[in-house]
């Protein structure tokens, strides 16, 4: 089954002592892979209880972006997921895993630990958007762009407009995720999601970037 790429959902909010600041400056570039064999060099896990958490949580974001959902969600046992952070992993992962149901549950108990509402929502337009149910997707994601524009709503929604042939939607909106932050060249070359919107050359001017920047992850 083809799903929808993963584009940045979850919010850095700077390096802590956890966090080394390399493995923010390699995320912030999109370079994942670099990110996260760098984090697990660290001594991370071998810090006490709450620090050895957020390098958890560090780990499950760059995991969701490098697309190994099942290993995020092989940690989605329910003694593991005790923050808002925690459980919105657990929902994008089994949102891009095409699992309605468990993405539902999951984003039901985000919402009920504090998660960002629009993160959220973003995760069950996922959900959506995974299992080919495109209208239901595209209500949420259009009222999610109107609501609170993040380059994540905008990407996915550019996504669905390319999918339905609506290039010039498409590309207006593809431009303004790259406004918003998220800049990464290489992935609008390869999303098979945005195929229709690369032969149309609208947005041409965006894929011939090479600086890749995620400030968002």
């Amino acid at each position: 089954m083809r799903v929808l790429a993963l584009t940045v959902l979850l919010v850095s909010g700077g390096a802590s002592a956890s966090v080394p600041l390399v493995v923010e400056l390699l995320a912030n570039e999109c370079r994942f892979g670099e990110a996260l064999e760098f984090l697990d060099l660290t001594t991370a896990y071998r810090t006490p209880d709450k620090t050895r958490g957020e390098a958890r949580s560090i780990r499950g974001r760059l995991l969701l972006q490098l697309g190994r959902f099942d290993e995020v969600r092989a940690s989605c046992g329910a003694e593991a997921v005790t923050t808002a952070d925690d459980a919105l992993m657990c929902a994008l992962a089994t949102a891009n895993l095409g699992r309605e149901e468990q993405t539902s549950d999951w984003a039901g108990s985000a919402r009920r630990l504090g998660a960002d509402t629009a993160l959220v929502d973003g995760a069950e337009a996922l959900a959506a958007f995974a299992a080919f149910k495109f209208e239901h997707a595209d209500r949420l994601l259009t009222a999610l762009v109107l609501r609170d524009p993040q380059s994540s709503a905008l990407y996915n929604l550019a996504c669905l407009r390319s999918l339905q042939g609506r290039l010039e939607e498409s590309a207006l909106l593809l431009r303004r995720a790259w406004a918003a932050g998220w800049r990464d060249a290489k992935q609008l070359r390869a999303d098979p999601e945005l195929e229709a919107l690369r032969r149309s050359e609208l947005a041409s001017d965006l894929l011939m970037h090479d600086v890749a920047q995620c400030l968002t992850w």
